[in-house]
Protein backbone atom coordinates (compact mmCIF):
# COMPACT_ATOMS: atom_id res chain seq x y z
CA UNK A 1 0.00 0.00 0.00
CA UNK A 2 1.37 3.41 -1.03
CA UNK A 3 0.17 6.67 0.53
CA UNK A 4 -1.58 9.15 -1.80
CA UNK A 5 -2.34 6.49 -4.42
CA UNK A 6 -5.88 5.86 -5.59
CA UNK A 7 -7.10 3.43 -8.22
CA UNK A 8 -10.14 4.22 -10.33
CA UNK A 9 -12.01 1.17 -11.60
CA UNK A 10 -14.85 0.39 -14.00
CA UNK A 11 -16.39 -2.83 -15.26
CA UNK A 12 -18.44 -3.50 -18.37
CA UNK A 13 -20.60 -6.57 -17.99
CA UNK A 14 -23.00 -8.82 -19.86
CA UNK A 15 -25.93 -7.35 -17.91
CA UNK A 16 -27.09 -6.06 -14.55
CA UNK A 17 -28.39 -9.19 -12.83
CA UNK A 18 -26.45 -11.31 -10.35
CA UNK A 19 -25.46 -13.82 -13.04
CA UNK A 20 -23.85 -11.22 -15.30
CA UNK A 21 -20.18 -11.58 -16.15
CA UNK A 22 -17.35 -9.09 -16.67
CA UNK A 23 -16.44 -8.41 -20.32
CA UNK A 24 -14.04 -5.49 -19.79
CA UNK A 25 -12.26 -3.74 -16.94
CA UNK A 26 -10.17 -0.61 -16.57
CA UNK A 27 -7.82 0.50 -13.80
CA UNK A 28 -6.38 4.01 -13.51
CA UNK A 29 -3.67 4.69 -10.94
CA UNK A 30 -3.92 8.26 -9.67
CA UNK A 31 -1.97 10.46 -7.26
CA UNK A 32 -4.29 12.20 -4.81
CA UNK A 33 -1.58 14.71 -3.91
CA UNK A 34 -0.93 16.01 -7.44
CA UNK A 35 -4.34 15.12 -8.96
CA UNK A 36 -2.51 13.44 -11.84
CA UNK A 37 -3.03 10.11 -13.56
CA UNK A 38 0.01 7.85 -13.24
CA UNK A 39 -0.79 4.83 -15.39
CA UNK A 40 -3.71 2.90 -16.87
CA UNK A 41 -4.56 -0.71 -17.62
CA UNK A 42 -7.55 -2.07 -19.48
CA UNK A 43 -8.44 -5.44 -20.97
CA UNK A 44 -11.32 -7.33 -22.46
CA UNK A 45 -12.35 -10.38 -20.44
CA UNK A 46 -13.81 -13.56 -21.88
CA UNK A 47 -17.08 -14.14 -19.97
CA UNK A 48 -17.30 -17.74 -21.24
CA UNK A 49 -20.98 -17.15 -21.99
CA UNK A 50 -22.85 -15.62 -24.89
CA UNK A 51 -22.90 -11.82 -24.66
CA UNK A 52 -26.52 -10.59 -24.93
CA UNK A 53 -27.25 -8.47 -27.99
CA UNK A 54 -28.23 -5.51 -25.80
CA UNK A 55 -24.81 -5.51 -24.10
CA UNK A 56 -23.05 -5.83 -27.46
CA UNK A 57 -24.94 -2.82 -28.82
CA UNK A 58 -24.37 -0.75 -25.67
CA UNK A 59 -20.61 -1.37 -25.42
CA UNK A 60 -19.58 -2.33 -28.94
CA UNK A 61 -17.96 -5.44 -27.45
CA UNK A 62 -19.04 -8.38 -29.59
CA UNK A 63 -18.70 -12.10 -29.16
CA UNK A 64 -16.10 -12.24 -31.92
CA UNK A 65 -14.03 -9.52 -30.27
CA UNK A 66 -13.82 -11.23 -26.88
CA UNK A 67 -13.08 -14.60 -28.46
CA UNK A 68 -10.21 -13.04 -30.43
CA UNK A 69 -8.71 -10.54 -27.98
CA UNK A 70 -9.94 -11.13 -24.40
CA UNK A 71 -7.94 -12.47 -21.49
CA UNK A 72 -9.25 -14.99 -18.99
CA UNK A 73 -11.07 -13.96 -15.82
CA UNK A 74 -8.26 -15.56 -13.79
CA UNK A 75 -5.65 -13.33 -15.46
CA UNK A 76 -7.86 -10.27 -15.05
CA UNK A 77 -8.27 -11.03 -11.35
CA UNK A 78 -4.49 -11.16 -10.91
CA UNK A 79 -4.08 -7.79 -12.66
CA UNK A 80 -6.80 -6.14 -10.60
CA UNK A 81 -5.54 -7.55 -7.31
CA UNK A 82 -1.99 -6.37 -8.03
CA UNK A 83 -3.15 -2.85 -8.92
CA UNK A 84 -5.29 -2.51 -5.83
CA UNK A 85 -2.67 -3.94 -3.45
CA UNK A 86 -0.55 -0.81 -3.87
CA UNK A 87 -3.37 1.70 -3.35
CA UNK A 88 -4.94 3.45 -0.37
CA UNK A 89 -8.17 4.48 -2.09
CA UNK A 90 -10.55 2.81 -4.53
CA UNK A 91 -12.54 5.19 -6.75
CA UNK A 92 -15.70 4.16 -8.57
CA UNK A 93 -18.87 5.76 -9.90
CA UNK A 94 -21.85 4.06 -8.29
CA UNK A 95 -19.35 2.00 -6.34
CA UNK A 96 -21.83 -0.66 -5.20
CA UNK A 97 -21.79 -2.08 -8.73
CA UNK A 98 -18.00 -2.43 -8.95
CA UNK A 99 -17.75 -3.67 -5.37
CA UNK A 100 -20.21 -6.47 -6.09
CA UNK A 101 -17.91 -7.83 -8.79
CA UNK A 102 -14.73 -7.32 -6.78
CA UNK A 103 -16.32 -9.31 -3.98
CA UNK A 104 -17.22 -12.09 -6.41
CA UNK A 105 -13.55 -12.21 -7.42
CA UNK A 106 -12.55 -12.50 -3.74
CA UNK A 107 -10.17 -9.56 -4.02
CA UNK A 108 -8.97 -8.16 -0.70
CA UNK A 109 -10.35 -4.65 -0.22
CA UNK A 110 -9.79 -4.39 3.52
CA UNK A 111 -6.94 -1.87 3.18
CA UNK A 112 -8.88 0.46 0.89
CA UNK A 113 -11.06 3.49 1.53
CA UNK A 114 -13.90 3.54 -1.01
CA UNK A 115 -14.74 6.84 -2.68
CA UNK A 116 -17.91 6.91 -4.77
CA UNK A 117 -17.85 9.81 -7.24
CA UNK A 118 -21.63 9.62 -7.48
CA UNK A 119 -22.13 10.36 -3.77
CA UNK A 120 -18.88 11.57 -2.21
CA UNK A 121 -18.16 14.78 -4.12
CA UNK A 122 -19.85 18.04 -3.13
CA UNK A 123 -20.99 19.00 -6.61
CA UNK A 124 -22.37 22.50 -7.28
CA UNK A 125 -26.11 22.74 -6.64
CA UNK A 126 -26.93 23.22 -10.34
CA UNK A 127 -25.52 19.75 -11.10
CA UNK A 128 -28.64 17.85 -10.11
CA UNK A 129 -27.96 14.66 -12.08
CA UNK A 130 -25.27 12.19 -11.15
CA UNK A 131 -24.91 9.98 -14.22
CA UNK A 132 -21.29 9.94 -15.37
CA UNK A 133 -21.81 11.29 -18.88
CA UNK A 134 -23.68 14.38 -17.70
CA UNK A 135 -21.16 15.03 -14.93
CA UNK A 136 -18.37 14.77 -17.49
CA UNK A 137 -20.10 17.40 -19.64
CA UNK A 138 -20.63 19.64 -16.61
CA UNK A 139 -16.90 19.42 -15.87
CA UNK A 140 -15.86 20.03 -19.49
CA UNK A 141 -14.29 16.60 -19.93
CA UNK A 142 -16.90 14.91 -22.19
CA UNK A 143 -16.78 11.16 -22.54
CA UNK A 144 -16.84 10.37 -26.26
CA UNK A 145 -16.74 6.59 -25.77
CA UNK A 146 -19.28 5.95 -23.03
CA UNK A 147 -19.87 2.38 -21.83
CA UNK A 148 -16.28 1.36 -22.44
CA UNK A 149 -14.31 0.75 -19.28
CA UNK A 150 -11.23 2.93 -19.86
CA UNK A 151 -13.02 6.04 -21.22
CA UNK A 152 -15.53 5.82 -18.38
CA UNK A 153 -12.77 5.53 -15.78
CA UNK A 154 -10.76 8.40 -17.29
CA UNK A 155 -13.87 10.59 -17.32
CA UNK A 156 -14.46 9.76 -13.66
CA UNK A 157 -10.88 10.54 -12.66
CA UNK A 158 -10.85 13.79 -14.64
CA UNK A 159 -13.96 14.86 -12.72
CA UNK A 160 -12.32 13.91 -9.41
CA UNK A 161 -9.20 15.88 -10.34
CA UNK A 162 -11.22 19.10 -10.29
CA UNK A 163 -11.81 18.76 -6.53
CA UNK A 164 -9.46 18.89 -3.57
CA UNK A 165 -9.10 15.30 -2.42
CA UNK A 166 -9.03 16.21 1.27
CA UNK A 167 -12.37 17.98 0.77
CA UNK A 168 -13.73 14.87 -0.95
CA UNK A 169 -12.74 12.72 2.02
CA UNK A 170 -14.31 15.18 4.46
CA UNK A 171 -17.55 15.18 2.44
CA UNK A 172 -17.49 11.40 2.23
CA UNK A 173 -17.47 11.24 6.03
CA UNK A 174 -20.92 12.87 6.18
CA UNK A 175 -23.71 10.29 6.43
CA UNK A 176 -25.70 9.42 3.31
CA UNK A 177 -29.47 9.12 3.22
CA UNK A 178 -31.76 7.80 0.51
CA UNK A 179 -34.92 9.82 -0.13
CA UNK A 180 -37.82 8.06 -1.82
CA UNK A 181 -40.33 10.21 -3.69
CA UNK A 182 -43.98 9.20 -3.28
CA UNK A 183 -45.06 11.33 -6.22
CA UNK A 184 -47.61 9.99 -8.66
CA UNK A 185 -46.97 9.36 -12.34
CA UNK A 186 -48.21 12.84 -13.22
CA UNK A 187 -45.22 14.37 -11.41
CA UNK A 188 -42.50 12.11 -12.81
CA UNK A 189 -40.98 14.87 -14.97
CA UNK A 190 -40.91 17.25 -12.02
CA UNK A 191 -39.27 14.67 -9.77
CA UNK A 192 -36.69 13.90 -12.44
CA UNK A 193 -35.94 17.61 -12.83
CA UNK A 194 -35.22 17.79 -9.10
CA UNK A 195 -32.44 15.23 -9.55
CA UNK A 196 -34.23 12.00 -8.62
CA UNK A 197 -33.37 8.74 -10.41
CA UNK A 198 -35.69 5.89 -11.30
CA UNK A 199 -35.02 2.48 -9.76
CA UNK A 200 -36.33 0.10 -12.42
CA UNK A 201 -36.15 -2.89 -10.07
CA UNK A 202 -37.89 -1.43 -7.02
CA UNK A 203 -40.10 0.90 -9.11
CA UNK A 204 -39.60 4.20 -7.33
CA UNK A 205 -37.87 7.56 -7.74
CA UNK A 206 -35.00 8.09 -5.30
CA UNK A 207 -32.14 10.38 -4.47
CA UNK A 208 -28.98 9.60 -2.52
CA UNK A 209 -27.75 12.68 -0.74
CA UNK A 210 -25.68 13.77 2.21
CA UNK A 211 -27.44 14.35 5.50
CA UNK A 212 -26.43 18.01 5.54
CA UNK A 213 -28.11 18.60 2.15
CA UNK A 214 -31.33 16.73 2.92
CA UNK A 215 -33.29 19.69 4.33
CA UNK A 216 -32.98 21.51 0.99
CA UNK A 217 -34.39 18.46 -0.80
CA UNK A 218 -37.23 18.10 1.71
CA UNK A 219 -38.13 21.76 1.21
CA UNK A 220 -38.23 21.37 -2.58
CA UNK A 221 -40.43 18.30 -2.33
CA UNK A 222 -42.85 19.90 0.11
CA UNK A 223 -43.00 23.10 -1.96
CA UNK A 224 -44.14 20.93 -4.87
CA UNK A 225 -46.60 18.95 -2.70
CA UNK A 226 -44.59 15.74 -3.03
CA UNK A 227 -44.53 13.36 -0.11
CA UNK A 228 -41.37 11.39 0.63
CA UNK A 229 -39.79 8.73 2.79
CA UNK A 230 -36.28 8.41 4.19
CA UNK A 231 -35.46 4.89 3.12
CA UNK A 232 -31.97 4.27 4.45
CA UNK A 233 -29.27 6.02 6.38
CA UNK A 234 -25.59 5.08 6.13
Amino acid sequence: MIENIAVGIDFETTGLDENSQIIEYALVRYCTKTSKIITCLSNLVNPCIEIPQEAQELTGITQDIVESYAISLETATTHISSFLSKATYLIAHNAEFELSYLNKLNIDLSHLQIVDTMKDIDYPSNMKHRDLDRLALYHKCPNFAAHRALPDTLAMMNILAQYNFSDVLAYKAISNIKIISLAGFDKKDLVKSLGFSWDATLKYWYMDCKENKAENVFELLLTNNIKYQIYTKE
